[in-house]
């Protein structure tokens, strides 16, 4: 038989398939409605990811630079949570909608997978880059940060800038990694939105229940979630090939290293940085980062997480072993 007639049996051996595969990559009309639906999908992520602190009023949090004397209630409207005490909310609303979309996508296979991604990520651009410019609109003049403003003030604003536009490439990240096709980079990207997914669900309840009256439950819900996300990642990976064991070390490192890293970063920017001392900044920010990373409340999740892997790895090894034969 003869080349082309191999070709042409391989062909008409699935002519539905192909056909469709053919009508899929020259529809226009089809190209254009995956694009509007992935866009839909970004900007419904996106609003999803805000949802928790709209409901709660929005009023942006007091400010320590505020040049006018106001009350909480009275704090103007702001789509993003804009303070050095709230990185991990800033986190969290940034990047939960990344992986929300991610999650989609992977559940929804769209043929044109590529296409598809980037108009999730203009989706995500379009509304996160929307909430930046209200809410730094709303604190740069409410800290009068004009071309007189003193060096402390353009440290702050530039400062939480620069950290949500860092966020916003991090979601991007995120995004790509949690759709890969591989097993190994899709357990890393989910396992760097452990702990900001665990935030966002928690800040349900805070932002939603009055002050000082959040459940211990919900606290402890903040605590250990992460570890079960990670660990359940980390089953889902395995073992195989061995090289997936870098994902593991990463993983873990992440569960370990974020939690104290965002303590540290609260607790020096929150203290120091309004007084415009540097070095005392930075010696604070370490010997909490050193507290953090060594304490019970990082060390135990660790402990769970790896318990939850190696169990839910050696589970599915013999689950598997149980179906093939």
């Amino acid at each position: 038989m003869s080349v082309p007639e191999d070709r042409a049996d391989a062909v008409s051996a699935h002519p539905a398939a192909n056909a469709r595969g053919r009508r899929s990559a020259t529809n226009p009309s089809s190209r254009d409605l995956t694009s509007l639906k992935a866009v839909i999908l970004g900007v419904a992520a996106g609003l999803l990811g805000l949802l928790p602190w709209l409901l709660s009023g929005s009023r942006l949090p007091l400010q320590n630079l505020w040049q006018l004397d106001t009350p909480p209630d009275a704090m103007p409207v702001s789509w993003l949570p804009l303070s050095q005490y709230l990185v991990i909310d800033l986190l969290s609303i940034i990047v939960t909608p990344a992986a929300i979309a991610a999650l989609v996508l992977r559940g929804w296979k769209p043929v044109r997978r590529r296409l598809a991604i980037w108009c999730v990520a203009l989706g995500l651009v379009a509304v996160q880059s929307t909430a930046t410019i209200q809410s730094f609109s709303v604190l740069s003049t409410g800290i009068d940060l004009g071309l007189r403003a003193d060096r402390i003030s353009q440290l702050y604003f530039y400062g939480l800038l620069i950290a949500v536009l860092g966020f916003i490439l991090a979601g991007f990240a995120v995004l790509w990694l949690m759709v890969a096709r591989k097993v190994a980079v899709a357990s890393l990207g989910f396992g760097l939105v452990a702990v900001p997914v665990s935030s966002w669900i928690t800040s349900w309840f805070d932002d939603l229940l009055p002050v000082g009256i959040l459940p211990s439950g919900v606290v402890e819900l903040g605590r250990w979630a992460p570890a079960v996300l990670i660990g359940l990642t980390l089953a889902w990976c395995g073992f195989k090939p061995a090289s997936r064991i870098v994902i593991w070390v990463l993983n873990l490192m992440l569960l370990w290293f974020l939690p104290g890293l965002v303590t540290a970063l609260s607790a020096a920017l929150g203290t120091r940085v309004l007084r415009g001392d540097v070095p005392q900044t930075l010696e604070l920010f370490g010997q909490v980062l050193v507290a953090a990373l060594t304490s019970a409340e990082v060390i135990a999740p660790l402990l769970l997480s790896v318990i939850i892997a190696l169990l839910g790895a050696l589970g599915l090894v013999l689950w598997r072993r149980r179906t093939a034969n």
